[in-house]
């Protein structure tokens, strides 16, 4: 009997300890779903991302006041996506500049994870990394875990915005699916004064939405037959600082072909060559000048390009007469095993604003894109030590022509990156048809 009063004496002092430990124990902080936590999706397809996006991306923002938050650190977790390419950007929203990032190859996973852009991976891999004031001692972040994947916040800055991109997302069976077949990642936030977690903020709008008018504001030029490339200032509106961009701006008429005709930077096939690629990702996007929307674009994966050979991309007006023989002609140049793709151009279609707040032209009619566009050709990841890498020319202000004549060697692609420098040629279309 004595045996057995003894056990039950134990049992309740271990369940009084337990209700102790219970009561020192902090709430856990319940910051709600994850996927709540970040923005809407920003999709380069649709329309309402300004300033030439890519057609292939996809970006979150999770937008908060570093003013009224000095001295918090953000957790974030989560599993690495399936994509061409994934990153974390982080900017000073008050005016779009970039402060620092970390592309996925610089990631370092969790411990029992693989980065799966630096190793074939089947299983879902995942990461955490922290967002920190710049003042806070790396003493403290190693209390909190935070040894790896540090990205600082400069002192300056009120209100910042960390963006997660992903480019060409699909989920794990290879269906494009634009999370890339995992969850949104979770955001935690900790008060480095005094250790403890707190409630996230919820994110703010910030300014991405912003509309911001063309940048590259030179008629002039439109009409000029041959078309310049020229590298775009990475400076500005949210640039994704592992991309170096150039850009031309043309007017292609309805009885007009524009032609560009260059190597396209090669780009590796496994994720074991990342490291030694020449760039981890290209596109050609087509852009308004009215309301810097993108409206058609390729990519490396579905451009009919080989490796280390010159490609042919035709671009011309839907509107064009003799658009079908301009398409059986593309068509007939790839079946010779000429590398071709055409870009269509829908000059007729409303802009942007016409379709949101119902601009018109100065003849009252809603406004359409029209024949004038910007055209990006964007270089993720450029490798900086090639000899026909962009990312070794020189950015002068945007298309000022008179400074690139002066020094073409580094200004205009053709000169600088020789058969890998896209340049335009417009001719009628009977010229080109006749080639």
């Amino acid at each position: 009997m004595k045996k057995y009063l003894f056990i039950a004496a134990a049992l309740l002092m271990g369940l009084a300890s337990c209700s102790d430990d219970n009561e020192n124990t902090p709430e856990k902080i319940d910051n709600g779903p994850a996927n709540e936590q970040w923005s809407a999706t920003f999709n380069g397809a649709d329309e309402t991302v300004p300033q030439y996006p890519d057609l292939y991306s996809h970006y979150w923002q999770y937008v908060w006041s570093t003013k009224d938050n000095p001295n918090m650190v953000l957790k974030i977790h989560g599993a690495f996506p399936h994509c061409s390419y994934f990153s974390f950007s982080l900017y000073d929203d008050a005016d779009g500049s970039v402060i620092n990032g970390s592309s996925d190859y610089a990631i370092k996973p969790d411990a029992g994870s693989v980065n799966p852009f630096v190793e074939t991976s089947t299983k879902e891999n995942y990461y955490t990394v922290y967002i920190v004031p710049e003042k806070v001692s790396d003493e403290k972040l190693a209390k909190l875990g935070a040894n790896s994947n540090i990205i600082k916040v400069k002192s300056t800055v009120e209100q910042a915005n960390i963006m997660i991109r992903q480019y060409l997302s699909v989920d794990q069976n290879g269906t494009p699916d634009i999370y890339g077949g995992v969850d949104m990642p979770s955001i935690q936030a900790y008060d480095i004064t005094t250790m403890q977690e707190v409630k996230a903020p919820k994110t703010l709008e910030g300014n991405v939405n912003t509309n911001v008018p063309a940048f590259v504001n030179r008629p002039e030029i439109d009409d000029r037959t041959d078309v310049p490339f020229l590298l775009y200032p990475s400076t500005g509106f949210y640039p994704n600082s592992a991309t170096n961009y150039l850009y031309a701006r043309t007017k292609v008429a309805d009885d007009q072909v524009l032609t560009l005709t260059f190597i396209p930077t090669p780009t590796p096939s496994k994720v074991e060559d990342y490291a030694s690629a020449k760039a981890r990702y290209w596109s050609i996007c087509l852009g308004s000048c009215m309301d810097t929307r993108s409206y058609n674009s390729i990519n490396h994966k579905d451009a009919k390009v080989k490796e280390g050979e010159k490609a042919t991309f035709v671009i011309c007006t839907k509107q064009n007469a003799k658009l079908a023989e301009i398409q059986a002609h593309v068509k007939a140049q790839n079946a010779k095993g000429i590398n071709t793709q055409l870009l269509v151009w829908d000059c007729s279609k409303l802009s942007y604003f016409a379709r949101t707040e119902q601009r018109k032209d100065a003849n009252g009619n809603l406004e359409t894109i029209g024949n004038t566009m910007i055209i990006m050709y964007r270089n993720i990841l450029p490798d900086k030590t090639w000899e026909h890498s962009m990312a070794k020319m020189k950015s002068i202000k945007l298309y000022n022509l008179l400074e690139a004549k002066d020094d073409p060697q580094n200004c205009i692609a053709k000169y600088a990156l020789g058969e890998y420098g896209p340049h335009g040629i417009k001719v009628s279309t009977d010229e080109y048809l006749a080639q």
